[in-house]
């Protein structure tokens, strides 16, 4: 949950970085001159980088994503810097990422 409000994320194993939609969050916009590459290998319209506080069932966490308009349904896009970061691991068995 961002902001109390339940939104859909998609765990992309194959991304190096995470990414939320436009109006996902209320957080600042913070200017970035990274720029990362789409599935296509084409470059991503970036907009910004927000720090985003979150919930993942009892856990609260925190994490930079960069802003972009996602032409998929998830509001967000977790890479693997958000496993790496938060040491998740994925269960498949408990259906989890955090053991």
């Amino acid at each position: 949950m961002i902001h109390g409000v339940r939104k859909h994320f998609l765990l992309d194993t194959d991304a190096s970085v995470s990414v939320v939609q436009s109006g996902t969050s209320k957080a600042p916009l913070c200017r970035t001159t990274l720029k990362p590459q789409g599935v296509t290998s084409k470059e991503l319209h970036v907009l910004g980088t927000h720090m985003i506080e979150f919930t993942i069932g009892s856990r609260t966490l925190g994490h930079e994503f960069f802003v972009s308009d996602l032409p998929i349904p998830p509001d967000e896009l977790s890479g693997n810097d958000f496993l790496l970061e938060n040491e998740a691991v994925i269960n498949y068995q408990n259906q989890g990422i955090f053991g």
